[in-house]
């Protein structure tokens, strides 16, 4: 898989493969640097070391006050928000692209763990529900990994990369939303349940683009339509 964990971690997930990210291309000079340039890039509570904090460890823990069960939840989405990212782009990319899925989605961490180290540098924040901040990570991620200039991006491009954003999107402000239940359990079975609508967008999203019609952004009307809005 794509995911991946600096030396020393105790777990491996959405996070740590952002965090590991910047070690190995050398914008971090050590694996703590990294780790708080991402923990500060998505808002995690400070304590939490995103190399060693296993929120679904907390879950289960028989011993976890309300507290800790309430930022664990809320830590568990913002891994899967990061991780719907990394599926809804590299879907449409490997679709869309001679890149095979595995190389869309390097390309697409690439992308996001790089905005998010330029974004600590300039000193402005990082918002995981926002569709330009999407839009941005997607369209760096083509530009890096095609070598086409995003100036050079046709109009039909642009709009499909706008789209894909747009459904990513509003799942990650739905992610959050759940997050924000009182109850813990009732706020992990929600964020279950988005993942799985959002595991279909994504499918529907590399459909769209395989079902043997010219690629525009024709294809996704249907898409934004079905997962965007009261839908």
């Amino acid at each position: 898989g794509v995911l991946s964990a600096p030396a020393g971690s105790t777990v491996i997930n959405p996070i740590t493969t952002l965090v590991e990210y910047l070690v190995r291309s050398g914008q971090a000079g050590n694996v703590e640097a990294a780790a708080e340039t991402i923990r500060q890039a998505l808002n995690l509570p400070e304590g939490v070391n995103p190399t060693s904090y296993d929120p679904l460890a907390v879950l289960q823990d028989t011993n976890a006050t309300a507290a800790d069960r309430a930022q664990a939840v809320s830590v568990q989405a913002t891994a899967m928000q990061v991780a719907n990212i990394i599926a809804q782009a590299a879907s449409g990319m490997d679709a869309a692209t001679p890149l095979s899925l595995s190389q869309a989605a390097d390309a697409v961490i690439a992308a996001i763990a790089n905005t998010m180290a330029e974004n600590e540098a300039n000193g402005t924040t990082t918002d995981i529900t926002n569709q330009n901040f999407i839009t941005g990570v997607i369209t760096d991620a083509i530009v890096a990994s095609t070598g086409v200039a995003a100036a050079d991006l046709s109009p039909e491009a642009t709009a499909i990369i706008a789209q894909v954003a747009q459904i990513t999107a509003e799942s990650n402000t739905t992610f959050q939303a759940a997050a924000q239940n009182a109850d813990p359990d009732v706020a992990l079975a929600e964020l279950s349940q988005i993942a799985n609508v959002a595991s279909d967008s994504s499918a529907a999203i590399a459909e769209a683009f395989t079902s043997g019609v010219p690629i525009s952004s024709d294809s996704l009307d249907s898409v934004v339509d079905t997962f965007t809005g009261d839908n």
